[in-house]
């Protein structure tokens, strides 16, 4: 990763670069840093160290084998990694019709909807 820009990370353009360089992660490396760091203060912590994670839905991430909060770190880091700055038709499913029904809803690239969902589905299960 070298010294790279923090915009070098996928999903990260200039306005949201400018404001992880204001709060002292200019550079691509700061972040992983403070990622791994924030991995190790996880430690094996259960899953419900994780803010917004209570018991009921705690239960469900253990079952579907997300039993510590530090697989969960590493699973996000990963579909993110994975996942990069494809458009939002990378998804299975998602032609170009749909696809430009969903970039016009602000949905362009496949992390965005994928972020989109995991959040409405927590709120869903909230």
């Amino acid at each position: 990763m070298g010294v790279k820009e923090v915009t070098f990370i996928a999903g990260v353009g200039p306005t949201y670069g400018a404001k992880l360089s204001e709060a002292g992660f200019d550079k691509a490396y700061v972040i992983l840093d403070h990622l791994l760091l924030v991995k190790y203060a996880m430690g094996v912590k259960k899953v419900t160290f994780i803010a917004g994670v209570g018991p009921t839905y705690g239960a469900k991430l253990s079952e579907a084998g997300f039993d510590k909060a530090y697989v969960i770190l590493d699973h996000l880091l990963l579909v993110k990694y994975a996942m990069g700055v494809k458009k939002v038709t990378f998804i299975a499913g998602v032609g170009p019709t749909y696809g430009a029904k969903l970039s016009e809803a602000g949905f362009d690239k496949a992390y965005v909807l994928h972020d989109y969902l995991l959040l409405v589905k927590k709120y869903e299960e909230l």
